[in-house]
């Protein structure tokens, strides 16, 4: 017996374990529930035609982050045009360095 088939017995001998430590909590005169009725296509789409339209109140109010007190401000803010002339600077002079060294 190869692996494979050991270990599909060993899952058929715990599902049947399994099934009869259920099955022993089952009173005998219970009955089998009843299957769930079958919802056709229409019934199943109906949630979405309820979907409730936008409406502006719906979303929070922006809040400016230069109102807020300084601690409840998490991060830094940044301003887009400083932010990139200091990457360009840093970016040349990491240039410049890698050139002397090159040319040293």
């Amino acid at each position: 017996m190869n692996r494979l088939e050991q270990l599909r017995k060993k899952q058929r001998d715990e599902a049947l374990q399994a099934q009869e430590e259920l099955l022993a909590g089952v009173p005998r005169g219970a009955k089998a529930p009843e299957s769930a009725p079958e919802q056709n296509d229409a019934q199943m789409a109906a949630p979405e035609d309820e979907v409730e339209p936008y409406d502006r109140i719906m979303s929070p109010v922006p809040v400016e982050l230069t109102d807020l007190h300084p601690d409840d401000r998490p991060i830094e803010t940044i301003d887009e045009l400083s932010d990139r002339a200091a990457l360009v600077k840093f970016s040349l002079t990491v240039n410049e360095t890698k050139c002397a060294d090159f040319f040293d």
